[in-house]
């Protein structure tokens, strides 16, 4: 190889690796979010209680999701079946995303991704920001995506993923994968922007 192609050659290798050191800087650990093999590092709650699921949102036959049912005999009934309590490395902005599945032509509902933001290390007690949003799928994976800015003390992120039927009885069944926390903050502290990421 040339000397001006291998000089290119390493500039483009070093260049791909801050991209991906940067990209990881940029994502608070959520545990087990990929849901690879099961629910471990999440609290479950609720009846039915949220299984392992095979489906994965990449069809990949290595990992999987989380399933959550809800059979409330209310109509516009919402449970949230799993908890997990997020340290973030700094305040500023953030973002929670996650995927979500619901089979074609269910009955009438929607996932939920709720989050607050707690000062103790157990996310308990009071709250500082608060916010959600509805994942709605019918037969295929949805992205979904919320922006949210952390404020000093309250480092420690309560993230609830819930669903929702609208109609009374019955059973609501559906799928979240690929939860992760998005540090926009440390996404910028190399002075330059990531392609590709949100």
């Amino acid at each position: 190889m040339s000397e001006p192609n291998a000089s290119l050659a390493m500039s483009a290798f070093l260049f791909a690796m801050a991209l991906a050191s940067t990209a990881q800087a940029g994502t608070a650990v959520v545990v087990n979010g990929n849901f690879d093999t099961s629910l471990l590092g999440w609290d479950l709650s609720g009846t039915p209680a949220p299984t392992w699921s095979m489906l994965d949102y990449q069809n990949n036959p290595g990992s999987g999701s989380a399933l959550l049912s809800n059979a409330e005999a209310q109509a516009g009934a919402r449970l949230y079946p799993l908890r997990q309590c997020v340290s973030l490395a700094t305040a500023g902005s953030h973002a929670i995303e996650a995927d979500g599945f619901l089979p074609a032509g269910h009955a009438g509902g929607r996932l939920v991704v709720s989050f607050a933001t707690r000062a103790v290390a157990d996310c308990s007690g009071g709250a500082n920001s608060l916010g959600g949003y509805f994942v709605q799928s019918n037969g295929s994976w949805v992205h979904g995506s919320m922006d949210f800015v952390v404020n000093p003390p309250f480092t420690y992120l309560d993230v609830t993923l819930g669903i929702e039927k609208d109609g009374a009885g019955g059973l609501l069944s559906g799928n979240f994968d690929a939860v992760q926390v998005i540090d926009r903050e440390r996404i910028f502290a190399n002075g330059f922007e990531v392609a590709g990421l949100p």
